[in-house]
């Protein structure tokens, strides 16, 4: 698959305008996907989520860059139980976004090869926040528009008195012989 190499550069200093321009006062997060045939390249910065639903299952893509995911990680790598890294009231900020003055774009170095019926969900964070990978997985139909609908009322439906905000893309990879 033929990528332009300087993807994460280019995003890197669309985050470093963003920076110049408002100084920490304004920023976003980023999902991104590049699919070129049965070949995709992700991007993300923050705690947006791509996720891909294969033959029924789901699974997260990225990581999210928040406080809570570095905490986990410490206490991990530390051997120390990471039950506490959830409790802790700035869990949920993030490490990166886009907007900082050195934004970290994760990207993926290979990429990853989509068949037939997958399902491919940009999404932010209001969704994982909302449901579960395995319920995401559960609303998955056989077209994209259906899909996208059922997972925003799940997502209203759930009433979570700090509802983050539910944006979502939703792409079903299909190959026709002709």
């Amino acid at each position: 698959m033929n990528i332009p190499p300087f993807n994460s550069t280019i995003l890197r200093g669309i985050s470093r305008d963003i920076y110049n321009r408002y100084k920490m006062d304004g920023g976003a997060t980023l999902a991104m996907v590049h699919i070129k045939n049965d070949q995709m390249h992700i991007y993300s910065c923050g705690d947006s989520n791509i996720i891909l639903v294969r033959k029924g299952k789901a699974v997260m893509l990225n990581p999210k860059q928040n406080y809570l995911s570095m905490l986990v990680n410490r206490l991990a790598a530390n051997g120390e139980v990471t039950k506490g890294a959830y409790l802790d009231k700035d869990a949920k900020s993030l490490v990166d976004f886009m907007g900082n003055s050195y934004s970290r774009v994760l990207r993926t170095c290979s990429p990853i090869r989509l068949f037939d019926g997958d399902y491919i969900i940009v999404a932010s964070d209001g969704l994982t926040d909302a449901m579960t990978l395995d319920k995401i997985a559960d609303y998955i139909g056989n077209h994209s528009v259906i899909t996208a609908e059922h997972l925003k009322l799940s997502v209203k439906s759930s009433r979570r008195p700090s509802q983050d905000n539910y944006t979502a893309v939703v792409i079903r990879m299909e190959y026709d012989l002709f």
